[in-house]
């Protein structure tokens, strides 16, 4: 999700230089957006409420400082055992809130920008410090933007205390009541987390503007799910699922804008290549258009986007409906998951987004405050599709409907 960002910006700065130039006496912005999140499968309903708010402030023409929080709310009724699917446990209904917040400073000097920041994430089972870095450099009057971004998160994590219990005879946290204060028999478990992203943006053509970028991922420590179990040895043992310890994951991504300039429109294109040390290969492309609906009124546009992604399973992964699933043949080494997203799969996401932009005059700002305000609203469809014949939670794919995705944001430049 979210890791991209440092892409993103490179690519929007050459996009829109022009705005840039036109927004120089800005001082900052503020966003506040909310996300809601369905999978609407009967026996498997989930739903995730997040919003967030972030604000950016120029204290200096050189310096920059940013502020962010966001918060999932995720309730829903989901199978934590993976078997047969005659026999799959009922499912369990649960409520999770996570809170994150965030600061960061930025400053320019000469071409190079530089950035610094630290988010802290809790939820009562699940605590995260993350530190980042991050350094780009604007080269030929915007055409040519190099960009750097580094992040290492420690992560704690909330477990049953079963020290010297062999994998297969684990059992599963039954709730995080208790978790992080010292209760006789839970224990914390740890990860970490290494990111690192190279990306280069770059004005082709008047009307065309590319990028390319590399991200690499390092996770060592505990990357199971404490909740979820998998039935063994014929259904007689069920088993906290066992993930490997390390996992190193490694992307490239291109992507194209097009202006095409009679319809004020731009015609996008994305392309990722993903593999890591689990064995999961994956590959996205996506295709974006973004017009306005009237030239008359260029403050009004629509962007669609249509995207689809495949990826193979994980080395260790076993599908229930298979003669060497877990349950008929036992682990594969010390491993086995009940994770849906190691699961061989393919998904195709359909969506829209509805813009309106509108600039004020600073003696007329909206609300005595902006300059400029945006306002979106958004509603993707996506559609799961299953590569083997029983992966975990198939109820969310065998739905009319795997999840469905509404946004609603507004930001404000002063």
């Amino acid at each position: 999700m979210s890791r991209g960002l440092a892409v993103a910006v490179a690519l929007g700065a050459c996009l829109l230089s022009a705005g840039g130039i036109a927004r120089a006496q800005d001082r900052g912005e503020a966003h506040g957006d909310l996300r809601i999140f369905t999978q609407p499968a009967p026996s498997d309903f989930l739903i995730v409420i997040t919003p967030t708010v972030t604000g950016k402030v120029d204290v200096r023409p050189w310096l920059r400082f940013d502020v962010d929080w966001s918060a999932d709310v995720v309730t829903g009724a989901t199978p934590r055992t993976y078997g047969s699917p005659d026999v799959v446990s009922a499912a369990t209904s649960f409520t999770e809130v996570r809170n994150v917040i965030g600061a960061g400073v930025s400053g320019i000097v000469g071409p190079a920008t530089l950035s610094a920041g630290y988010a802290y994430g809790t939820e009562n089972d699940y605590h995260s410090n993350l530190i980042r870095f991050g350094g780009s450099v604007d080269l030929f009057h915007h055409n040519t933007i190099l960009s750097a971004d580094y992040s290492h998160s420690f992560d704690s994590i909330c477990d049953l205390a079963q020290p010297g219990v062999p994998v297969t005879l684990r059992q599963p946290l039954d709730s995080a009541r208790g978790c992080f204060a010292g209760t006789p028999g839970l224990t914390t478990e740890s990860l970490g987390i290494d990111f690192v992203e190279l990306a280069v943006s770059q004005t082709l053509t008047p009307r065309l503007v590319g990028s390319l970028s590399g991200t690499y991922q390092h996770l060592s420590g505990f990357q199971s799910n404490p909740y979820r179990t998998v039935r063994l040895d014929g259904g007689l043992e069920q088993a906290q699922e066992s993930h490997p310890s390390v996992r190193d994951r490694g992307a490239a991504t291109a992507k194209l804008r097009y202006a095409v300039a009679k319809l004020a429109a731009t015609l996008g294109g994305d392309l990722r290549l993903y593999r890591d040390t689990w064995g999961i290969q994956s590959i996205t492309g996506e295709l974006s258009w973004d017009q306005p609906f009237s030239l008359a009124k260029p403050e009004w546009r629509y962007v669609a986007r249509a995207r689809g992604y495949v990826q193979s399973g994980a080395v260790f992964y076993r599908d229930a409906g298979n003669a060497d699933s877990y349950e008929r043949a036992g682990p594969v080494g010390s491993f086995f998951t009940a994770d849906q997203e190691l699961a061989p799969l393919a998904d195709l996401l359909v969506g829209a987004r509805f813009v309106h932009s509108m600039a004020h005059q600073p003696a007329h700002r909206k609300w005595h405050m902006f300059t400029n305000v945006e306002w979106e609203f958004g509603l993707d469809y996506v559609k799961i599709f299953a590569l083997s014949p029983h992966p975990p939670n198939f109820a969310r794919i065998d739905n009319w409907a795997s999840a469905l995705v509404a946004s609603f944001g507004v930001t404000g430049r002063f």
